[in-house]
């Protein structure tokens, strides 16, 4: 599993939330 890619993912769905 490539965490680094998964954390990008979550960072893109948080930023559309508005959290960053």
């Amino acid at each position: 599993m490539k965490l680094q890619e998964l954390n990008r993912e979550e960072l893109n769905a948080i930023n559309g939330g508005g959290l960053f």
